[in-house]
């Protein structure tokens, strides 16, 4: 027969071990979640470069651009087909070139009036996009940026864009679309 000492050493030895256990359980699930947590931010931190990186590959275009005859002539003369032709061919070019997906150039008003997308069905030529943020941010503060859906293509993209300071009170608006 089994003594009732034996039985409590027995079940005060089997909630020991169960104590331990779960403790044991516990203090590596908080290592692992701790682990984790760096693996994440590690992995956050080089997202955060890569995107930074690919940003920074497009912050010379609205520069470039602005020094560009082609572009100034779109600007002053919109209603000249020949020169909005032109920019048109160039903001292609360019676009191609650079890898960026999309670059427009808008009037003071919102209105695209140049696009690297001129040819397509979904070109964005005379498509008003001043009602985005990013539009408005450049014009009041010279750049804006936007992560959003295309109101166009209804893809996500990043939206960069570049107020254009081309004198005689032209503030054109200079815009990439990187996907």
């Amino acid at each position: 027969m089994i003594r009732t000492g034996h039985i409590r050493t027995f079940l005060f030895m089997l909630c020991l071990a169960l104590l331990v256990a779960g403790m044991g359980g516990m203090v590596a699930y908080r290592v692992e979640i701790l682990r984790l947590a760096e693996t994440l931010d590690q992995s956050l931190t080089l997202t955060r470069r890569s995107i930074e990186t690919e940003i920074d590959r497009f912050r010379y275009l609205p520069e470039v651009a602005e020094q560009d005859v082609r572009i100034s002539r779109a600007v002053t003369a919109p209603q000249d087909a020949g020169a909005v032709a032109a920019a048109n061919r160039y903001l292609e070019t360019i676009a191609a070139v650079s890898g960026a997906n999309q670059l427009y150039l808008l009037d003071q008003s919102g209105i695209a009036i140049a696009a690297s997308n001129w040819n397509t069905p979904d070109s964005f030529v005379g498509i008003d996009y001043s009602f985005r943020p990013y539009f408005r941010d450049a014009m009041d503060t010279g750049a804006g940026r936007f992560y959003g859906i295309g109101v166009t293509t209804g893809r996500p993209g990043y939206f960069l864009s570049s107020r254009l300071d081309l004198g005689a009170g032209i503030l054109p608006c200079w815009w990439s679309r990187l996907t």
